[in-house]
């Protein structure tokens, strides 16, 4: 993770964001896999295509409480 950390800030900065990221930039590059693999899983589920097991599912529930997402 920290590899991929300091690649992220090193175009960060190359791309005119100056020579360090903010908290929250920071955050938001933390959590994106994290919401990367939630998006999938929702996807897939909803297609039928994909198959979570208990502890998947819970992450899930507490995923669309916290983002809002219930139908």
């Amino acid at each position: 993770m920290a590899t991929l950390q300091a690649a992220f800030r090193r175009t960060y900065a190359a791309a005119g964001g100056g020579t360090s990221t903010t908290a929250a930039a920071d955050a938001f590059f933390r959590a994106r896999a994290s919401l990367g693999w939630l998006m999938r899983a929702m996807n897939d589920l909803r297609s039928g295509s994909g198959v979570a097991d208990s502890a998947q599912q819970s992450h899930i529930e507490l995923a669309k409480d916290a983002f809002g997402l219930r139908s």
